[in-house]
This record gives structure tokens, C-alpha cells and sequence, in this order.
């Protein structure tokens, strides 16, 4: 048998143990297993569990790819036919931009538009034409001065500004003209952008030189 307190092995009739005087059990109860009792502070190992005991890792979620930002719907556009605009289709387009359009007849015979804006007439011209389709605008507005215009104040606005070009006419009276290709590959969204900005221009060439 062995001692219960350091666990060394002692004859079974022996009533102490001989090495830490702890009691014995006597022959009649003495423990009959042949494995030695874990001493007093030992550490138990603990059994390996089986494989089919360990929890398996939770699988982990795949990653979700961030969801696309929406683009923003392209409003469609409206064409200019092949060849451009006829007079009455840009007749028809100034008045639904709220312009009140007068139709004018030139020595020539040839007909073209009049217009208000910036509190000045202004002139379009149709150019680049075949049969009643034209590919080309002119815009055009003039000023009478009297001829007191500065010819040197021409030069200085084209020297500054690349849309609207100024010239002066034989009077010597200042205008400001502004070309516009409609045809092949335009759009009414790309005239109306257009006549902004000659209206913008037109409209810092009246302040600039006192015009109005």
C-alpha cells in the first residue's frame, strides 16, 4: 500500500509511514489499487480531448465588396438635324427660350433674325447653308457712338476675350459679333450653352464701354 500523505509505498500491515509518520490504513481496509495516488499539490493533467471534441472554428464571413455608387442618369440630348437649323426651327427655339423673335429681310434677300437682349437689338445671321438648312450662326450686336468709339479699345477687348470678337463699322461704331457651328454633330443643349455665354459677353461689352 501506499501513504496517503507523500505517497510512499509502505507493507501493508505497517500502521505509519516510515518516511512522513502519517497513520496507515491496517491490512483489512488497505487500498488494493496498484497505481500509486497523486501526491498532495501535483498538478493533474488534464486529457486531450478527441478530435471530435474540439469545436470547430466558426467559419468566418466573406468580405463584402462595397456597393457600387450609383452613377448619376445622363439626361438625354436633343440633335441638330444633319445640315442644321432652318430659320424657323431657330425661330421656334428663341421663342421657347422666352425671346420674342422678328423676322428681317436684308438688301441681299436674305432673311435673318431679330432679337432683344441686354436691352440692345441683336442680329442673327445664318450661314453655311444648303437649300433651307444652315450649319453656322452669326450673333451680332451694334452701337451707335457718333463715331466717338475708341478704335484702340477694339484691340484691347480681342486681345482679352476669345468667344466674342469686336470689329467697328465704317462709322467707327463698335459691334460684337460671335459664331456658332450647329452642324455636323450639334445639340440644342450645346446652342443654348452658346447663346449663354455670348449673352454674358455681350453684357460685360455694354458695361465695359458705357454702350447701353
Amino acid at each position: 500500500m501506499f501513504c496517503p500523505r507523500c505517497g510512499a509505498e509502505a507493507p501493508p500491515d505497517q500502521r505509519f509511514c516510515a518516511k512522513c509518520g502519517a497513520a496507515l490504513a491496517t491490512a483489512g481496509n488497505a487500498q488494493t489499487a496498484t497505481t500509486a495516488p497523486v501526491a498532495q499539490g501535483t498538478p493533474t493533467v488534464q486529457a486531450v480531448p478527441q478530435a471530435s471534441e474540439v469545436a470547430a472554428p466558426a467559419p468566418q464571413a466573406e468580405p463584402q465588396a462595397p456597393p457600387a455608387s450609383a452613377q448619376p442618369a445622363s439626361s438625354p440630348t436633343r440633335a441638330i438635324p444633319d445640315g442644321g437649323l432652318t430659320i424657323e426651327e431657330m425661330a421656334a427655339w428663341l421663342e421657347g427660350e422666352g425671346y420674342a423673335v422678328k423676322f428681317v429681310t436684308g438688301e441681299s434677300g436674305k432673311r435673318h433674325i431679330e432679337i432683344n437682349s441686354q436691352g440692345s437689338p441683336i442680329n442673327i445671321f445664318f450661314g453655311d447653308c444648303k437649300g433651307e438648312r444652315c450649319a453656322a450662326l452669326e450673333f451680332a450686336a451694334g452701337f451707335s457712338t457718333h463715331g466717338k468709339f475708341d478704335v484702340s479699345q477694339i484691340n484691347g477687348w480681342n486681345y482679352d476675350n476669345r468667344w466674342c470678337r469686336a470689329y467697328y463699322d465704317s462709322d467707327k461704331d463698335p459691334w460684337l459679333k460671335m459664331n456658332i457651328n450647329l452642324s455636323p454633330g450639334g445639340t440644342y443643349e450645346a446652342l443654348s450653352d452658346r447663346f449663354e455665354i455670348w449673352n454674358r459677353t455681350l453684357g460685360r461689352f455694354i458695361e465695359k464701354y458705357g454702350l447701353r
